[in-house]
This record gives structure tokens, sequence and C-alpha cells, in this order.
């Protein structure tokens, strides 16, 4: 490209008391050809740095016009335009959270092009240090998740030429602790029945269902009549209720591709649907009849509609765990589900099952999660090896299914609670 008048070399412009550099370059968003000048009141190798810097973004097909808007334009554009169509409510809400509470009001204002993988680690620091409206400091794993929204939406920025790499790549992840993972004895599953029982129907179908099957709150909360197959004894996980911020929404789009399966139950949770389905059809429906529409909700309101799960969880679970004394207080309705997966393992049932079972996205997630009870199992396999005595007899072993099998005693309580309701 031919240099235009006053390119080539710095000049010193004496009204401005500066150094100048003119450069023309080819702006491809609108096609033509420009000029601009880098300044400096330092040198006039500074201003050539400035330059060259530029050029470089040239060369890289960046978009300068676009790495000039502010990081706080650039993600409200790409939460709605380019992450919105292509994910789930609940995701699009904490996205949403993330970019508006923990990041616009702080370094929303920043360039694009002035981002640094310095100054986006200091900002998460500063997050776990005094983000939040207590300025207390986030926990590690929500400064964490604030990190992945950089990551992602500045990689699509450099898919678009906006930025020719990704500071955020190379800041490091907070350490996170591992939620602890509570799991309950048989005897104390059994109390939390018995008192769930006494409580309410809803909370006794709700808890008897997670710790028979694994399944989560909010796909316990979508389930409808449909989904169950009582005389094949199996529940087909279709749908999963969610709550956003404009209410309980039946979200059909779960959470990973395993997710939608089917689950064979055990008798005593076909013997608590039915009893529940008789005590909803008989009573339930009857007193609310006036309100109730069947929309064919297992876990309806009085109204016909999905129940809110979290509600659930507050204000009826707590209340159930708190007339226990010997659970612990801190035991979350989730904690039911790791109960059915380390009973499973416990009992030498095969971990693709088991994942199968849970709906994991990889058989690595059950690994990883249940690595307390797999641990455990090793002992059991070292007896089975000994009850083998394969120095002194030959034996033929022939493969075995591992069988999933209820504690008789979870039986027993189901039909002790049945005869005293």
């Amino acid at each position: 490209m031919k240099r235009s008048n006053g390119e080539g070399c710095p000049q010193y412009n004496k009204k401005r008391n500066r150094f100048e550099y003119y450069i023309s370059y080819y702006d491809s968003s609108e096609n033509k050809t420009k000029r601009k000048v880098f300044t400096s009141k330092k040198s006039a190798k500074d201003a050539m740095k400035k330059a060259t810097a530029f050029n470089k973004l040239i060369k890289e097909n960046v978009d300068i016009v676009k790495s000039q808007q502010t990081l706080g334009e650039w993600l409200q554009h790409w939460l709605t335009n380019y992450k919105q169509p292509e994910i789930r409510i609940k995701t699009y809400e904490r996205y949403a959270l993330a970019i508006n509470k923990h990041i616009v009001p702080y370094i929303g204002n920043m360039p694009l092009n002035s981002l640094t993988t310095d100054n986006l680690q200091q900002h998460l620091m500063f997050l776990l240090k005094f983000g939040g409206e207590s300025e207390k400091g986030l926990a590690p794993r929500t400064v964490n998740a604030t990190r992945r929204v950089l990551i992602q939406s500045l990689n699509d920025a450099i898919d678009l030429g906006y930025i020719p790499k990704n500071p955020a790549d190379k800041t490091k992840t907070v350490k996170a602790p591992k939620p602890e993972i509570l799991i309950l004895s048989h005897e104390q599953a059994l109390e939390l029945i018995v008192a769930a029982k006494a409580h309410s129907m809803i909370s006794f179908l709700a808890i008897v269902l997670a710790l028979g099957t694994g399944m989560r709150l909010g796909e316990i909360f979508g389930l409808t009549w449909d989904n169950i197959n009582l005389s094949k004894n199996v529940i087909h996980i279709m749908q999963s209720a969610v709550k956003t911020n404009h209410g309980t929404v039946i979200q059909k789009d779960l959470k990973t591709n395993g997710s939608r399966r089917t689950i064979p139950i055990p008798e005593f949770v076909v013997k608590t649907l039915k009893e529940y389905k008789y005590w909803q059809d008989t009573f339930y429906k009857v007193i609310n009849s006036s309100t109730y529409i069947d929309n064919n909700f297992v876990f309806a309101n009085q109204y016909g509609d999905v129940r809110h799960p979290a509600s659930f969880s507050y204000h009826y679970f707590k209340k159930v765990v708190q007339t226990v004394s010997s659970l612990p207080p801190t035991l979350r309705f989730h904690d039911l589900r790791h109960c059915h997966a380390t009973w499973l393992l416990s009992s030498g049932v095969n971990v693709k099952v088991v994942s199968e079972r849970l709906g994991h996205a990889s058989i690595r997630i059950t690994l990883d999660t249940y690595a307390h009870a797999i641990k455990g199992m090793q002992d059991t396999a070292i007896n089975a090896l000994d009850g083998y005595k394969l120095l002194s007899t030959p034996v033929t072993i022939a493969n075995q299914t591992p069988h999933y099998s209820v504690p008789t005693l979870l039986n027993t309580v189901i039909e002790n609670a049945s005869e005293n309701s």
C-alpha cells in the first residue's frame, strides 16, 4: 500500500506537544482504506509501538470498531443473540446473574481490546474477597462460574474477529471444596420415611422416590402419571420441573443426554405410588374440587398445576428432617439421591447400571462422585476372590449381571406406615 503524506516516520507536533505517527489501513467492515494517527507524550518509539500493535490486529483480521466496544455491551449482545437460543432457561438466568451482578458493575466499561489476563484475574480475586451484596465475598463455585461465562463469551468474540486471543483463558480457577455428601444408614432412612408419612403424603412419596430411584428433585416434581407404568414397574423420565424467575416451568430439554431414561422401580416404590394415587383421587382432588384442574401431574398443587420443587425442599423436607433427631440437620434432599447410588454400589451393583439410573452424562461422573463407595467395594472384591479358593479347587465362574435388591427393612416400613395411616 502506497504511503500517504506524513507516513513512514514519527513527527513531533509542537503545537500539541506530542509525537505522532500516521498509518493507512484497510477497514474490511466498511470496505475502504482509512488513515489513523497514534500519539505519545513520551517518545516517538512509544507512538510507533502503538501503531505496530494496531497493525498486528489488522493482519489478524480483528474488527477494530467491534474490538473497541465495552465488555458490558458485548456480554449483553452475546447473551441475547448467541446463548439464549441454545441454552435452557435456568442456565440463561445463571448467565444473566453472573453478567449483571458480578461482571458489568465492576469491569463492564472496559473495552474488549484492553482486557488482559491480569486484570481479569484481579477481578476474580476481588469477587472472591468482596463480591456479593453483603460484600463478604462470593463462594468459590460462583466465582468459577463467572470465569466460565467470561471464557465462553470471549471465545465467541474471537470467532467473530473482535479480539485476537482470549485473555480469560489463562486465568486460574478458584479452589472450591467439594460439597459434603451425607449418606444415611438404612435405619436412618427408615426413620425419615416414617416421619415423612406422618407429615404428608407429598413428603412421603417424594422421599420414597428419591431413595428408591435416585431421581433428581426436578425430575420427581416433573412427573405425570403418563410417565409411570405400574404394571411394568418402570418410570420414564421425560421432563423436569424447574424454578425460574417467572415461576415453575416444565422443561423437556433435560440436563444431559442420559437424563431422558427409563428406571425400573422396586416393589416398595410401586406400592407407595399406588397408595398416593388412591389418596390423590379420593381425597386431594375432592377437597380441592372447586379449584382443581387435572393436568395429570403426580405432584399437583390445589389448582392441578405443577408444584414448586424448591418450595417443597424448604417448606416440607426441612421440616421432616427436623423431626428426626438422628438425622444431621444439614441433610439436603439431593443427599437422598447420593444415598440411593451409594447403597447400590456398596451392594455390588455394576457402576454402569448405577450411572444409567442416575442419568449421568458419562460413567466418569459416577466414578468421581462416588469414589468413597467404590473404594469400599475393594474389600468385597477381595473376599469374593478368596471365596473362590482358586489354588485348591478349579472352578468355572459364570458372568452374572448384578440385580437391584431392595433392603427388606424398607419394604417393612412401607407396610407398617400404610397399615398405621
